[in-house]
């Protein structure tokens, strides 16, 4: 009960806060960003996102309690199309996490007792995602946890390579980190984020040399651990500032897509930080320090 109390310390504030905005923008964000986008018609993306963001209108009061109350993503798609993604597009994969929670505990238990039996199921719902990805007739999106549950089974599975190389001092050099990298790019194409997440992992493991060195100054700086911190912050409010900068600038008449372009990285990069900075230390750290004080 402790790590449940603790972990919706964490995510649910500002999730809220962040929905109540997002909420509030979903009707101009239609009108005066999507619609009248000048890059719009050209592309499939907007299209679609036109497409899910009018069929969710009739809908946002719907969707946006479904979201509060964090199931959209076990809502299939002929039910209610785009519950997951609309309002809040971020909020699918926060429906995600709370059913993983639901699951956690009967799933990374170390009972020796039952160790053949969890890995089972564990291997029996990465086949049903696996099968999911491909065939799904109940029309069930990324956020729906059997769907996704691969990605999952990929984090426990590096968990217990994790405590293996920790319980035999195995330490690794940055070749054979990039031969791993190499070896998972060959057998599974460019999945970016299982690379990244190998690397980050490996990391831990790295020796000591000059190459080794350098690379863990880098990761253990200041700035990426700061961004670290705030990062849950950036993922939730970033999307808000792409809708709210292309608001003003079509208030202003400036529609010119190379100006959109460089406003949004040179000026919306930074406002993103400092929200976030914001965000994390006056709503998401107050309570992380409840949680971890709750008894």
């Amino acid at each position: 009960m402790q790590f449940y109390i603790r972990r919706l310390c964490r995510i649910y504030p500002v999730y809220i806060i962040a929905l109540v905005v997002a909420f509030l923008l979903f009707p101009y964000m239609i009108s005066d960003v999507l619609k009248v986008l000048p890059w719009g018609g050209s592309s499939a993306y907007y299209q679609e996102l036109i497409a899910k963001s009018e069929s969710s209108q009739s809908r946002e009061w719907f969707i946006f309690l479904l979201q509060l109350l964090n199931i959209q993503g076990v809502v299939p798609y002929y039910v209610l199309p785009f519950a997951s993604g609309a309002i809040l597009p971020v909020a699918w994969s926060i429906s995600l996490e709370c059913q993983f929670y639901a699951v956690a505990p009967f799933l990374i238990t170390n009972s020796k007792r039952n160790y053949y039996f969890k890995w089972s199921v564990i291997l029996l719902l990465g086949l049903v995602s696996v099968v999911l990805t491909k065939y799904n007739p109940f029309g069930f999106s990324k956020g729906f946890l059997l769907v996704s549950f691969g990605y999952f089974m990929f984090g426990i599975a590096s968990y217990g390579v994790y405590r293996f190389m920790r319980q035999h001092s195995l330490s690794l050099t940055i070749l054979q980190v990039f031969s791993i990298l190499v070896l998972i790019l060959l057998l599974f194409g460019k999945i970016w984020a299982v690379l990244i997440w190998v690397f980050f992992m490996l990391f831990s493991f790295m020796g000591h040399g000059k190459i080794e060195d350098v690379i863990r100054k880098f990761v253990e700086s200041r700035l990426l651990v700061f961004l670290g911190d705030i990062s849950y912050s950036i993922y939730l409010w970033h999307i808000l500032v792409l809708w709210i900068i292309p608001m003003i600038l079509f208030k202003l008449s400036i529609k010119s897509p190379e100006m959109h372009a460089f406003i949004n990285i040179f000026f919306g990069g930074p406002l993103v930080v400092g929200i976030s900075y914001l965000s994390y230390f006056l709503i998401e750290k107050p309570f992380i320090k409840y949680g971890k004080n709750y008894k």
